[in-house]
């Protein structure tokens, strides 16, 4: 017979960290209970100290790819205790800043095709309206264009959801200036 397994995922260092800190603090409680002031003292100490972990993280967690304890170790710059370390430290903060700037850019180039494939995908619907807007005598111009696409949504659209006539207009330009 096998035995049953746990479900789910393993449990995080810091969360095995926090579940064995509160069952210390739970055993000592119980043979030490706290009086009122204490009690107290302890939930403000306590909430100091999550306002500054909070207001740590608003000040140099500036981007999702920086991890908390980066974060945490550059707030601490300047700290004794860091002495020697500062060149490494700041070496790390450069490393992350640079990924964040090659993400940006990778996200940029992402979006922009994704608007193009959009413009394309639009427009190859409304070959009709394209054809009219080039046309001579100019009698239907681009904001027509683009107000008919939206008015007739169900039937012009390109399934996804509605975009606003700038976009659409946008999309226009995107596709003939390629």
């Amino acid at each position: 017979m096998s035995e049953n397994k746990k479900r789910g995922r393993p449990k995080s260092k810091l969360t095995l960290e926090i579940e064995r800190q509160e069952k210390m603090f739970a055993e000592v409680s119980k043979k030490y209970p706290l009086t009122k002031e204490q009690k107290d003292l302890y939930e403000a100490m306590e909430k100091s100290g999550e306002e500054a972990r909070k207001q740590i993280l608003k000040d140099f967690k500036t981007h999702k790819i920086i991890p908390d304890d980066h974060a945490y170790t550059m707030a601490s710059l300047g700290d004794e205790s860091l002495e020697g370390y500062e060149d490494q430290i700041i070496a790390q903060d450069n490393y992350y800043k640079q990924k964040i700037k090659k993400s940006t850019a990778r996200g940029g180039e992402t979006l922009s095709e994704e608007a193009d494939a959009r413009a394309k995908s639009l427009w190859n619907n409304n070959k009709d309206l394209i054809e009219r807007i080039n046309k001579k005598d100019k009698k239907l111009k681009l904001h027509g264009a683009a107000t008919m696409i939206l008015n007739e949504w169900a039937k012009r659209g390109d399934g996804e959801s509605k975009p606003s006539i700038n976009s659409i207009k946008n999309w226009y330009h995107r596709l003939i200036s390629k």
